[in-house]
């Protein structure tokens, strides 16, 4: 009598991999909905900002602020203006006061940021920033750039900063499925390919001996003749 060896499945299984390629796109799509939401909401930031005209006497605009903080002041200009009506006056001054008359230091210059967003499709560039120690009404005081007036200024929160929150969010989310995604494939691949391994060697193993195991009934040496010869008859009295 012959035995055949069991054959099984390798394990894990080939699910898995599926379950990690999955799991790399939706880090992948979770960083490119990041952005995207990050965009939108960039915009409304930008819609949002409050704004001023300034002609060619200057302006005096008094901005009620809601809360502390560093304030970014832009000067803004026609998304479809040339290089020359893109540049921030040379001669343009700025001067913030609160209702004390305390002056509060603009920081001009900077990191230049430019955005142009919006259903209006609202362009602008940083003129520079200042920081408020307490919320409340100050007045901001623009003078300069006669030759590009009459232009507005916008006062807001960096463009960046909620789109940076935004994809900082989506790039730590899409990198920890992405790596467990990565992870699961590596050890998938591992472990079917040893299991694999493992199960030809048993395989080879069966293949040596045969497939067979000794019959139940009769001799086990080798060198015994099987079936046994007739025994001869007795010898007559």
């Amino acid at each position: 009598m012959s035995y055949q060896p069991v054959t099984t499945k390798l394990r894990p299984s080939g699910l898995w991999y599926v379950l990690g390629a999955l799991s790399i796109a939706a880090g992948i799509g979770a960083l490119v909905a990041a952005i995207v939401i990050g965009a939108a909401r960039m915009s409304d930031t930008v819609d949002n900002f409050t704004r001023f005209t300034v002609g060619r006497d200057g302006v005096v605009a008094t901005v009620d602020f809601a809360r502390p903080g560093t304030y970014t002041l832009y000067y803004e200009y026609p998304s479809g203006a040339d290089e020359a009506r893109r540049k921030i006056p040379g001669d343009l001054v700025v001067k913030i006061e609160g209702i004390d008359a305390v002056a509060v230091p603009f920081a001009a210059g900077g990191d230049e940021v430019s955005f142009s967003v919006g259903a209006s499709k609202r362009a602008g560039r940083s003129a520079g920033e200042f920081t408020l120690p307490v919320a409340g009404k100050f007045d901001i005081q623009v003078t300069g750039g006669q030759a590009n007036a009459p232009y507005d200024m916008a006062v807001g929160k960096g463009v960046l900063e909620s789109f940076g929150r935004t994809v900082v969010v989506g790039a730590l989310v899409g990198a920890v499925l992405g790596l467990l995604g990565l992870l699961t494939l590596i050890l998938t691949f591992v472990k079917r390919k040893r299991a694999k391994r493992i199960g030809q060697a048993r395989a080879a193993a069966w293949s040596v001996d045969g497939g067979a195991t000794p019959s139940p009934i009769g001799p086990t040496d080798a060198t015994a003749g099987w079936p046994p010869a007739p025994m001869a008859p007795a010898p007559a009295a």
